[in-house]
């Protein structure tokens, strides 16, 4: 059985996927960004094929792309520009939430404002909304700013996370004031206040959903 992976070249803006027996092919996404000028790809989420095939590339600048491997296309998915329901700055890491029945959401971080934007999955892309993650006195743990990365997963991780958890790589750790780490928070969390689903039924080590 063959095995995929796939990156991003930043500054020459392609896609590449990469499969165990050598053969390669790269996409170039810089007419999937136009107008993004001297954007950098600098994030990356793969669907598993049982799901969807596609993947989306993040753009600091122009926006977000998908790639679709049965059309060997890359599509304007997200733009960062001219629309007035939400405003993204610096895109830079993007995460794929799966729900019921091939649903799900895309996440994607804005790191010139802190913030973590959610979108449907399917259909016309929708802007469902955007959160913060910020700091927690009583454990003296600051928030979440600057991310680069980003992932989130519907599967329950025991007790603390029984519908998943969202974790986003924190650039500027102040409280305590030490090198960068992570954040984690619960989906539940971050479902309840912007009226998401809490879907359980992916398991990543199938890459199938149950229904």
């Amino acid at each position: 059985m063959a095995v995929l992976a796939f990156a991003v070249a930043c500054s020459q803006r392609r896609l590449a996927q990469v499969q165990t027996s050598g053969e390669l092919k790269s996409l170039s996404i810089v007419q999937a960004l136009a107008g993004a000028g001297d954007d950098l790809l600098v994030g990356l989420d793969v669907s598993t094929p049982a799901v969807l095939k596609f993947g989306t590339i993040a753009g600091e600048v122009g926006g977000l792309a998908v790639y679709r491997d049965d059309s060997g296309r890359a599509l304007l998915l997200v733009p960062n520009a001219g629309n007035d329901s939400f405003h993204l700055d610096e895109l830079e890491g993007v995460g794929l939430y799966y729900g019921s029945h091939g649903s799900g959401y895309l996440l994607l971080s804005s790191q010139g404002n802190d913030s973590y934007a959610v979108f449907e999955r399917n259909g016309d892309n929708a802007y469902l909304g955007s959160f913060s993650v910020v700091a927690n006195a009583a454990l003296d743990l600051d928030g979440a700013s600057e991310t680069d990365g980003l992932d989130v997963i519907s599967t329950p991780l025991g007790d603390r996370f029984p519908y998943g958890l969202f974790v986003a790589q924190d650039g500027r750790n102040l409280m305590p004031p030490e090198n960068q780490n992570y954040k984690v928070v619960s989906w539940e969390a971050i479902a309840d206040v912007l009226k998401l689903q809490t879907y359980t039924g992916w398991n990543p080590r199938r890459a199938v959903l149950r229904h």
